[in-house]
């Protein structure tokens, strides 16, 4: 019972962590709401299956006696000749046949008891014959037996309150040569029937108890289970916002300080007083630099925005890509050439073998895709420290399925950089993280990588959008690889002697999205970790 009532307890304060020592969160009345939806539900059912159970067995209860009485009448009646002459004789003392144990053995009637009482009455009402006392009691019930002995019918089953007790009674006619000379009343006292039914209303309230306590445990855990992801997601957007608004306050601080900065230039130079500007050629250089810097500020602002509302869309929303067939074996080798002239910048080699091979084509946004794929050419040239190599490859996996049974095209792109711990692996999809203890640069400068952390989680969500997945393989040290797995799709069959046509495929829900894509080589850099 200890569970329980910590369940309960857990009910009231919420989540851990929550309750009393917290505020409030928005799945907190989710939640309560679902456990007490479910024992509302399991309420109901238990109360009307009691209740059915409780019906049905007073019923067959109230039968049994029914059929006992009536029993207990015919063996009487087969002996209605002694009866009758008891009547006619109107001996009280005539004794009744030893075929009803009570009244052979002596034993006196007892209200309280199962046994059943007979008692014969004249026409007039009066009684003939009481062989077991119950006349003690109150009985017999003359306006239970009144229909019968005024002849209005020939049996009657009527339950009788009399003394302060129940009765179920019997009343049958007894004729002889026609004529009605007086009636035969059987009953038995409802009491044990009673006592009965209450034995088991009691056990199908503590069997309802336990039941709802049980529920009431199984719901508390059955809603932690199912909106663990609710508070996960709640947790992990909480953590965005922060985060979001961390990465755009920093620019915007800046952009306010170097405008605030230009201001006071101008308001100075306007009163005559240029200061350490020499020319006024100098302070226009300077006001310049000053104001592309807040334009690269700007910039970078508007592709983290861009970046938000992309990977806010629902990834099951085709609107946002323009379907087509692509070759990946040509996009994975246009984003190699792409990102070259940064790998040799930093004295790297890039491998591309994204050719010579067989064509390998997939259904998905090509602008999307190559977006994808020099985020990952970006990180793997910024986390690589010069002499190290960049590779990328394709692979066809017929082998491989995705969910749908469909086979796979692979895009492989690897470094021999710094690495990522495995404890890091999983979370440096996610938007905004950066790795701890990943804070090596690749270059010997020092330099930082910069970077609002959105690249992997972007190429996440693309890869996902794709109907695909990416993974990472990596140790400290060694180097890391992507791989991204898409489903493979059949190459487009262009008529003989024309040109394959590069058209979007029109797909349900979908349209092409004509906003320009940039290029993550041109972004800032990620600062610490393989997160762009």
């Amino acid at each position: 019972m200890r569970w329980v009532i910590a369940a309960w307890r857990r009910m009231r304060e919420g989540w851990p962590g929550a309750g009393a020592r917290g505020k409030q969160t928005p799945y907190h009345a989710t939640r309560k709401r679902l456990v007490f939806i479910n024992l509302a539900v399991v309420s109901a059912i238990l109360l009307l299956m009691a209740s059915s159970i409780y019906v049905v067995e007073s019923h067959a209860l109230l039968g049994q006696v029914e059929s006992q009485l009536r029993d207990r009448a015919k063996i009487e009646l087969s002996h209605s000749d002694e009866l009758i002459a008891s009547l006619q004789t109107r001996s009280p003392t005539v004794t009744l046949p030893d075929t009803h144990e009570p009244d052979a053995s002596g034993e006196q009637y007892e209200p309280t008891g199962p046994n059943i009482f007979t008692i014969v009455l004249d026409a007039h009402g009066s009684i003939s014959v009481d062989a077991s006392g119950a006349s003690d009691y109150g009985l017999p019930d003359r306006s239970a037996a009144a229909s019968v002995l005024s002849g209005a019918q020939r049996e009657s089953l009527v339950q009788a309150h009399v003394q302060e007790q129940e009765y179920l009674l019997y009343t049958t006619s007894l004729t002889s040569d026609g004529k009605l000379v007086g009636a035969l009343q059987v009953g038995q006292s409802l009491a044990p029937m009673e006592q009965q039914l209450h034995e088991l209303l009691l056990i199908l309230l503590l069997v309802g108890v336990g039941a709802l306590a049980l529920t009431a445990g199984a719901s508390l855990y059955l809603a932690d289970r199912a909106l663990l992801p609710m508070r996960l997601a709640y947790e992990r957007q909480r953590q965005f916002a922060a985060a979001a608004s961390h990465e755009l306050r920093t620019p915007l601080a800046f952009v306010r300080s170097q405008l605030e900065l230009v201001s006071r230039r101008l308001q100075r130079a306007q009163a005559g007083a240029s200061g350490s500007f020499a020319t006024p050629g100098a302070l226009t250089e300077s006001v310049r630099a000053d104001l592309d810097e807040t334009l690269n500020e700007v910039d970078y602002m508007t592709r983290l925005v861009r970046d938000l509302l992309l990977m806010a869309r629902d990834q099951g929303d085709h609107r946002s890509l323009a379907w087509r067939p692509v070759d990946l074996s040509a996009l994975a080798h246009d984003a190699a050439e792409t990102a070259r002239p940064s790998a040799e910048q930093r004295g790297l080699t890039l491998d591309d073998h994204a050719l010579g091979g067989e064509d390998v084509w997939v259904m998905g946004d090509y602008d999307r895709l190559r977006q994808l794929l020099l985020i990952l050419l970006d990180n793997a040239t910024r986390y690589t420290p010069a002499g190290g190599r960049v590779w990328v490859e394709i692979r066809s996996g017929r082998s491989s399925r995705l969910v749908g049974r469909r086979s796979l095209a692979q895009v492989i792109v690897g470094d021999s950089g710094v690495g990522i711990a495995p404890d890091q692996q999983e979370r440096i999809f996610e938007a905004f993280y950066r790795p701890t203890g990943h804070s090596a640069n690749a270059d010997t400068s020092g330099a930082d990588h910069g970077g609002a952390g959105l690249g992997l989680a972007l190429a996440r969500w693309l890869a996902s959008a794709h109907q695909g997945d990416i993974s990472v393989k990596s140790a400290p040290g060694e180097g890391s690889v992507f791989t991204v797995s898409l489903p493979l799709t059949a190459a487009p069959q262009a008529e003989q002697g024309d040109e394959p046509v590069d058209e979007p495929v029109d797909e349900p829900g979908g349209e092409p999205v004509d906003e320009p894509v940039d290029e993550p080589v041109d972004e800032p850099a990620p600062s610490t970790g393989m997160v762009s």
